[in-house]
This record gives C-alpha cells, structure tokens and sequence, in this order.
C-alpha cells in the first residue's frame, strides 16, 4: 500500500494551526516584556504547554481531514505549521543583533521540533480513536436491533 501525502489537507491543518499559535505566541511574547519574566520561570512551561496543545488541534484537524493517512497528516501539518514559527523566533535575534545565542538555541529547537510533530500525532490519534469508539458503538446498537 502507497502512502499519499496530501498536499492541500497538511496545509490546511497547517494554516488552522498557525491562526491559533500566533495569538497565543504573540500574548507570551507580550507577558515577556511586560512582566519581564525570568527565563528559569514556570511560565515558559506552561507557555509551552499551550503551544503544545494547539499543534495537537493542528494534527487532529489534518486527521479530520485524510482518515486514510491520519498519523503521517497530523505530524507532517503540526510540522509545517513550526517552521513559519521557527523563521519568525530566529528572525528576531538575528534583526536585534544577538547572533551569538543562536547556536545555544539549536537543541532547543530540534526538541521542538520533535515534540510538535509528536503533538500533530498525538491529536491525530485522538480523532482516529474517538471515530473507532464512535463505529464501535454504531455496530453494538446495529446489533441489538437486529
């Protein structure tokens, strides 16, 4: 069996993504200067936390969308969906002069990378259970009426 990877669906479940992640980055970003949060703080946590779970509503719609291939659709949209994110978060120090942390920042961004497109498999597993119970549950009262 051929895995085809489509295209439109990832991109669609990519830009449904970026419409939540973007606010939530910019109101983190906006906490930051305000609040002038300290980079050891449980904010950050829970800030990623809050990502974390919009990537897995990115993987869950690209599962809504290509049942056929939803593990490989959730990952690859939640993925897509990181590198805009990744070239906004990079442009920043690199426009402000700081080009001396970025290479700091590299495993940082690998393990984001990883748990994003752990998040898109993890919301997509969600939608394929949830259409698993809902069939089981179809057969068992197709089965009692009988």
């Amino acid at each position: 069996m051929k895995l085809e990877i489509d295209r439109q669906v990832i991109v669609r479940a990519a830009v449904f993504t970026l419409t939540l992640v973007v606010p939530t980055y910019i109101v983190i970003e906006v906490v930051n200067v305000v609040a002038d949060i300290h980079e050891n703080s449980n904010f950050w946590f829970l800030a990623f936390l809050a990502i974390f779970f919009e990537m897995s509503l990115g993987g869950a719609r690209a599962a809504r969308l290509k049942p056929e291939a939803p593990l490989s659709h959730g990952a690859l949209a939640a993925l897509t969906a990181y590198i805009p994110l990744l070239v906004v978060v990079l442009a920043i120090p690199i426009a402000q002069g700081h080009n001396e942390r970025l290479l700091a920042l590299i495993p940082y961004l690998i393990f984001a990378l990883l748990m994003f497109g752990s998040s898109g498999i993890f919301g997509a597993l969600v939608v394929t259970s949830q259409r698993e119970r809902s069939r089981a549950r179809r057969r068992r009262r197709a089965h009692r009426v009988r």
